[in-house]
């Protein structure tokens, strides 16, 4: 390791032992910590204490509506499933559920167990279905303030809308009119999503954010960050956006189709199969163009969208074609 490299480790590990003592854990506990993910949203760190772990997340600056949301709902929901775990949130020591630091925004949760889903099967989609159910029904159950109070939309949507608007001049009329396009798509469907009842969204319930005991099962349930207030239906959009496609890109219909059905058996309403899959359409391609928008566009410049579609990296290309290929609704 250089020495620049060592010099900023010891920097992060300073600064996070002086994050940890405001929750009444000494530095002198804190042995190592090790960067898990830094996403979109948030980086997330392992700590190890002398007598065990737990996880510091960094939020985005400007991220603090979505912090709350997601603290209020990991404040009701935990201990509320029979199999599943869920983070556990830890309070400062004056009560907060997060704190601030540097201007930024800190939360630390309990080390859960378990191992990252690396691959989806049919039983651990059906299970995952069924944690979205409950957590329809257990957050249904909830007082909440009025929905205007909180997130209608996920952070990372909220995150690339505000790119978007700051950097317009990134974009010709010919990029700005495809982008009108999809928003378009989710205007017409409006009439749809409205169908099912404003119910409080995961919102990102992929492989990446569920963890699996010895024998596969579904275990724990994390990264509520990006949770929001709206149709129930988006939520089994998402699952199949996170789980239902194969290493191309092909959708994987039996699995769709399951997926499809446990919604409308969960919220007791429906709509067509045709209607799911372009909502389906609409899910995996703005989150495609979020995810890169936030993930890899950080210094914009004029040719940002020409660099999505043709990036290797994200394959959007291979991505389009087929579901321009497969969406055209021959069912």
């Amino acid at each position: 390791m250089s020495r620049q490299k060592m010099v900023e480790s010891e920097k992060k590990l300073r600064n996070i032992a002086r994050i940890l003592e405001r929750y009444d854990i000494s530095p002198s506990r804190v042995l190592s910590i090790k960067i898990m993910k830094s996403g979109m949203e948030n980086e997330v760190i392992r700590v190890t204490l002398s007598d065990g772990h737990v996880i510091v997340r960094r939020h985005l600056k400007n991220s603090l509506s979505g912090v709350e949301f997601e603290c209020a709902i990991l404040d009701r929901i935990v201990g509320k499933f029979e199999k599943i775990t869920t983070p556990h949130l830890r309070r400062t020591i004056d009560g907060k559920a997060y704190c601030m630091y540097q201007g930024e925004i800190f939360t630390v949760y309990n080390y859960l167990s378990g191992s990252p889903v690396s691959e989806s099967s049919p039983r651990l989609i059906a299970e995952v279905c069924d944690f979205a159910t409950r957590f329809q029904q257990v957050t249904s159950l909830f007082q909440w303030p009025t929905t205007n109070q909180w997130p209608s939309i996920s952070q990372t949507q909220d995150l690339a809308l505000q790119f978007t608007r700051e950097n317009r001049e990134a974009f010709t009329d010919q990029e700005m009119n495809f982008l009108h396009a999809r928003i378009d798509d989710l205007s017409m469907l409006r009439s749809v999503l409205d169908r099912f009842p404003i119910v409080v969204v995961h919102g990102d319930l992929h492989g990446g954010n569920l963890l699996t005991d010895f024998s596969g099962d579904l275990n724990a349930v994390l990264d509520f960050d990006d949770a929001f207030m709206g149709s129930s239906i988006l939520e089994f959009a998402g699952i199949v956006r996170g789980h239902c496609f194969d290493d191309c890109c092909r959708l994987l219909p039996e699995q769709c189709n399951n997926v499809y059905l446990q919604a409308g058996a969960s919220t007791k309403k429906n709509c067509s199969l045709i209607e799911f899959y372009k909502i389906i359409d609409f899910t995996c391609l703005k989150y495609l163009l979020h995810a890169y928008f936030m993930g890899r566009c950080k210094n914009p410049s004029p040719r940002i969208f020409n660099q999505l579609l043709y990036s290797q990296q994200v394959d959007f290309q291979k991505w389009v074609g087929h579901r321009h290929e497969e969406l055209k609704f021959r069912f």
